[in-house]
């Protein structure tokens, strides 16, 4: 479950454009969130658009990750809702 910490407009626009992608994967989900991980550990998060907020962040990739399975398991009949 996500919460409202988890919202978009926290990361630059740039990164709101792939997250919101008709495109994205998971693949391109994960490398985002080892993006975020290593920007952290170098101090440059600020400067690749992402947000200070630890928690923040998480939501944001959880929110963009269950929107992903809700594209990917509609042809199959279920409904994931987001």
């Amino acid at each position: 479950m996500a919460s409202s910490a988890g919202y978009l407009s926290q990361v630059a626009a740039p990164l709101q454009k792939t997250l919101t992608s008709d495109s994205l994967t998971h693949d391109k989900l994960e490398e985002l969130a080892v993006d975020f991980v290593d920007s952290v550990r170098s101090g440059q998060h600020s400067q690749h658009g992402w947000s200070s907020s630890m928690y923040g962040v998480s939501k944001l990739l959880e929110i963009a990750c269950t929107r992903l399975h809700s594209t990917q398991e509609a042809p199959h009949g279920v409904a994931v809702y987001w």
